[in-house]
Formats: C-alpha cells, sequence, structure tokens
C-alpha cells in the first residue's frame, strides 16, 4: 500500500537459473502522486472588459500542486465556443507547492473550432463570457472547470470567472 506524497526508496538485484546473485543496485527513490491539483485563490483586475480602452486586465490564479505541467487558461462565450488569449500564460512558483498562474489580457483572442484549427486573431465582441482553465499535473491528475465547485460556495475548488465585454461607448443626449 503506497500512500500519496511519500518518498519511497527501491534497490533490486538479480538472481540467474544457476544461482548467481547480482550486486544491488544503487538506491532510486520516488514519489507516489495521487492527488490532483487544487485552487488555493483567484483573482481579477476587473470583470467588466473593454478591448478599445487600450488597457489589460490581468486574471490570475493560485493553484497548490508540487508537480504542476500543463496549464490552459481561455474564455467560453454562453454558446460554449472557446476563445484562447493571444498572450501567454505565465507559471511561477511562489514556494510551498503553490504556483500562481496569469494571464493578461488585451481584448484579442483566436477561437478554436472543434477539430481543433484556430481563427485568425480578432477582438473579442460584447458578451458574456466564462474565464475557464485545464490544469494538470505530471501524473495526469487533472483539475478543469466542469470538475470543480464555483468559487463562491468553495474557493478551494473555484470554478469560473465571469467576464463581460463592453466596447460600446455610452450615449449622451442633452435636451432642454
Amino acid at each position: 500500500d503506497l500512500r500519496s506524497n511519500i518518498q519511497y526508496a527501491l534497490r533490486v538485484r538479480a538472481k540467474d537459473n544457476y544461482g548467481n546473485v547480482s550486486y544491488w543496485s544503487s538506491e532510486k527513490t520516488f514519489t507516489v502522486d495521487m492527488l490532483a491539483p487544487v485552487i488555493k485563490g483567484y483573482s481579477a483586475s476587473s470583470a467588466r472588459f473593454s478591448p478599445i480602452s487600450g488597457r489589460t486586465a490581468l486574471y490570475t490564479i493560485d493553484v497548490k500542486e508540487e508537480n504542476l505541467d500543463q496549464v490552459e487558461i481561455f474564455l467560453k462565450d454562453l454558446a460554449g465556443n472557446k476563445y484562447i488569449f493571444n498572450t501567454a500564460v505565465v507559471k511561477t512558483y511562489l514556494g510551498y507547492g503553490v504556483w500562481r498562474i496569469s494571464v493578461s489580457f488585451d481584448g484579442y483572442v483566436k477561437q478554436v473550432f472543434a477539430d481543433g484549427s484556430m481563427s485568425e486573431e480578432m477582438i473579442l465582441e460584447d458578451g458574456i463570457y466564462i474565464l475557464e482553465y485545464k490544469i494538470t499535473d505530471l501524473a495526469g491528475h487533472e483539475l478543469n472547470s466542469s470538475n470543480s465547485a464555483s468559487y463562491n460556495s468553495d474557493p478551494e475548488n473555484f470554478t469560473q470567472y465571469i467576464v463581460i465585454i463592453d466596447t460600446v461607448a455610452p450615449e449622451l443626449s442633452v435636451t432642454q
């Protein structure tokens, strides 16, 4: 019975059909990882964003995982269409097994189609979008928006964040 997050050591030797026994091998150590990544915190510079403002929004997720491997952060519209950011996802190790995952957003995205192909870079249209993620550790355990709870009800297992895109300037009319 191997337990998770415990370091084990292994040495082996062999014996052939004639009774000859080899020397012991050098010691190899390994750790069993049976735990998926866990969300420890989330922050966003803005839930409401206008790509024409010239500013960027910053979305940050803190993840508890010693063996972080792959990270994907993206937006989905209410119809389920997926959009990836035109900026790189940045992973920063904070210590004690916690990683900060950040992506800045300037309004430009590429749409990802069902066959895996992508559109040209474009400005995201007005609407409501959901910020989603897929985080995988080296053992293949996955944490994603569809297998975790909402941030408000369970911040340890945050699901998604709503982003509202608004490119329409307010209209002002003055009457006498």
